[in-house]
């Protein structure tokens, strides 16, 4: 399926050819024994689709992207810490000459082109401390984003999506700081309780994410958990990528969607008398 995919959007006829994609992986990670430990990971993948013709106006359709991440961290008895940070860049170049027809008679020759640019970094700090029936967890985040979407040309919905404009130039930036904490409480074996919450700033605006989830044993076989929670989503998306098909375009959100949920699950394990089982003696 995926080869025809490619083939379709890439225009290949050939039986055996050489993908047009390349990606990329490299991790490398250092534990030490006074408990640090260290990661560093690299990610690229590339792609690119043949054009019927070459010349000095002519970027074949291309796109990419690229991740560079750096997470430390450092564990002991009763102390937990967490750092890490993220760069992440996405590309969608292309640029043909295209002749438009005006007013039913003249042609002009113009540039379809898409110059796509989108530009995340992200990083966190979290502080736990563990003992025998409680623990508490704590930090910051702050993500930044700048995303440069320039496109104008007839088959930008071919590409993109039917709900996207044929031309289009937007460039947009986003800045979210924020906090969380939690604090979870064992109640031996009987119940478990964890509540905390996640504040998000986003254009001076706070906006509050709480997170709750409790369990209980009520009995030898049957177990109860409930679970709570809100979360956020500062981008958007018009549709899903599918196979063969560019990086999509994500639009930031001036204002979060929210989605509150609950679930409830509930833990049946029988012993082996209630099944019928018998143990000899």
């Amino acid at each position: 399926k995926m080869i025809r995919a490619f083939k379709a959007v890439s225009g290949s006829s050939g039986d055996w050819e050489a993908p047009s994609f390349s990606d990329g992986l490299l991790k490398f990670g250092r534990g030490w024994t006074s408990g640090w430990s260290a990661e560093v990971l690299g990610y690229r993948t590339h792609d690119t689709w043949a054009v019927d013709h070459i010349a000095s106006d002519v970027i074949a359709p291309r796109w990419g992207e690229a991740l560079l991440g750096v997470r430390t961290r450092y564990e002991n008895a009763q102390w937990r810490f967490d750092g890490r940070l993220s760069i992440d860049r996405a590309t969608v170049r292309f640029q043909e000459p295209d002749d438009t027809i005006l007013n039913h008679r003249d042609v002009v020759r113009l540039l379809d082109f898409i110059d796509l640019k989108q530009s995340w970094t992200s990083g966190s700090v979290e502080l736990q401390r563990v003992a025998r029936r409680w623990s508490a967890t704590g930090g910051f985040t702050l993500d930044a984003r700048a995303y440069r979407h320039l496109w104008g040309f007839n088959r930008a919905r071919d590409w993109f999506t039917r709900h996207r404009a044929e031309g289009y130039d937007t460039l947009a930036t986003q800045t979210i700081g924020g906090a969380f904490a939690e604090a979870a409480l064992l109640g031996g074996s009987r119940w478990s309780l964890t509540a905390g919450g996640h504040v998000s700033l986003l254009e001076g605006t706070p906006y509050v994410a709480p997170r709750l989830v409790a369990g209980a044993q009520l009995s030898e076989t049957i177990r109860l958990e409930l679970a709570a929670n809100r979360r956020h989503q500062f981008d958007a998306i018009t549709e899903e990528s599918r196979e063969g098909s560019t990086t999509q375009p994500v639009f930031l959100l001036e204002k979060p969607r929210t989605a509150d949920m609950v679930a409830l699950a509930g833990t049946w394990r029988p012993t082996s008398s209630a099944l019928g089982g018998r143990h000899g003696g």
